[in-house]
């Protein structure tokens, strides 16, 4: 009996030792109610109040801008630093963009950090918007080169901070060429006059985009298209060929711009960076350098599956430049928002099967055919019928 008694205290303590052991090699799990999911940061709204003014004495003449020294404090600093250390005296304009820009400052870039986009919804690339350079997709990369616009370069919103405003100067920097310079840069105070100055070029810009509506054709949604593709946009990808009717006729601006995009190799080796289960979409926003389109819409083309959309900002009717969505899913919530200049007539297995970062191998337009149009009717025939 008392063996017994002894075995099964034994056996007691074994059990205990091993719980205690097991417990110990383990990390104790973190409790649920402790743990915090981080909010995705917002774009803050900047308020472009005037800082210091950057006075460029150039060998075409002078450039004032001051320096939104409060929306973009990092960005600001480093020029005001690198202004004061005279590091800007003698530096050449290193590329002038024919109606885009002309960039500055690349000689001393060695030995300097990056400093992070500042970038801001409402500090936009105007006409006379001085903004920081950076290095390929990178929008933490930049250092020391600086832009100034000579023309709205939309494309480039919030991905490029936008750091300063041309007050006086800008027929100076229409004027330059490759490989002008700056003799000297120096600091100073802002004024009244400058402030003043600053308020009238930021009117102008309000205007100029208010006025810039005309210029392009805007379609009604009342107006009804005839679904007559004039081309088809081929896309061989990483998992198959996709072909796309273009409604030329419908949306002659986004198509023409589709088919510049092509032709200059754009879309070749491109991501789908956004894959959704309603849509897949190809090409970030700020990757394709172009202005923005105005919307072409038509009533009875809707956002069902198969359709292919250029996509925008959702602040800004105006900002499509060239990423484009395919739908997997109908979303008519969506209707009138968005330029539809397509619908998919080949490889619907191949959009269902497309993965984040898979990509567009390379893009063709060929005329379309007469089994095109077949097809596009009976899209839509089925799309009626359910």
């Amino acid at each position: 009996m008392i063996r017994w008694v002894i075995l099964v205290v034994l056996f007691a303590i074994l059990l205990g030792a091993n719980y205690y052991f097991d417990r110990a090699s383990k990390p104790e799990e973190p409790h649920v109610e402790n743990l915090t999911i981080p909010e995705e940061p917002k774009l803050t709204q900047g308020s472009m109040e005037p800082g210091r003014v950057v006075v460029l004495h150039t060998s075409k003449g002078i450039i004032e801008f001051v320096l939104f020294e409060k929306d973009c404090p990092e960005n600001t600093k480093r020029i005001a630093d690198l202004v004061s250390q005279g590091k800007y005296d003698g530096v050449e304009f290193v590329d002038v963009i024919k109606n885009a820009q002309v960039i500055t400052g690349d000689a001393f870039a060695s030995g300097l950090l990056p400093v992070p986009c500042e970038g801001k919804p409402n500090i936009h690339n105007e006409k006379g918007a001085v903004g920081m350079n950076r290095t390929g997709s990178d929008i933490d990369s930049a250092i020391s080169s600086f832009y100034i616009n000579l023309e709205p370069q939309p494309q480039k919103d919030i991905s490029y901070t936008v750091f300063g405003r041309v007050i006086r100067g800008m027929d100076v920097v229409a004027k330059l060429q490759k490989g002008d310079k700056i003799k000297r840069a120096k600091l100073r105070d802002s004024n009244d006059k400058d402030r003043k100055k600053l308020a009238e070029q930021l009117a102008i810009a309000v205007r100029r985009k208010v006025d810039a509506g005309p210029d392009l054709p805007m379609h009604s949604s009342d107006e009804m298209s005839e679904r007559d593709p004039g081309k088809v946009l081929v896309l061989n990808t990483t998992k198959g060929a996709i072909e796309v009717a273009l409604f030329e006729k419908d949306c002659p601006v986004t198509v023409k711009r589709i088919e510049e995009l092509v032709a200059e190799g754009i879309y070749n080796n491109m991501d789908f960076d956004r894959v959704e289960n309603s849509l897949i979409q190809a090409g970030q926003m700020t990757t394709i350098q172009k202005a923005g389109l105005p919307l072409e819409i038509k009533a009875n083309l809707n956002n069902i599956a198969g359709t292919v959309g250029m996509a925008r900002l959702d602040s800004d009717l105006r900002s499509g430049r060239g990423s484009f969505y395919i739908l997997r899913l109908p979303l008519k919530q969506i209707d009138g928002k968005y330029t539809v200049f397509g619908i998919v007539t080949k490889g619907m297995d191949v959009v269902k099967k497309i993965q984040r970062y898979d990509k567009i191998k390379n893009a063709s337009i060929r005329p379309a055919t007469n089994t095109d149009k077949i097809v596009v009717e009976k899209v839509y025939k089925k799309v009626r019928l359910n």
